[in-house]
């Protein structure tokens, strides 16, 4: 459930940007000069993060054996997730 909820977010976000960049082209410029480009990085960091560690997690389930593993490999996907959410 989680990865088809992020994979539904993750393509809603993507044409959300690009609705925000082409009906408000003034307030982006306005919010780039701000200095939220610092926070910015930060976001795509997380969801990058979140990103990778799910793909292994979810496609790449068989390959490791222990359930230790697993569950190491959940702890990069949680601590995505709240970096995207702070």
């Amino acid at each position: 459930m989680f990865v088809v909820s992020f994979g539904v977010g993750t393509a809603s976000g993507v044409v959300m940007a690009v609705e925000l960049v082409s009906l408000f082209p003034g307030f982006m410029t306005l919010v780039s000069q701000t200095g939220v480009i610092a926070i910015f990085y930060v976001e795509i960091f997380a969801f990058f993060a979140e990103t990778i560690f799910l793909v292994v997690y979810a496609y790449y389930w068989s390959s490791f054996r222990g359930k230790y593993t697993h569950w190491l490999l959940s702890l990069p996907i949680v601590g995505g997730t709240l970096l995207s959410g702070c």
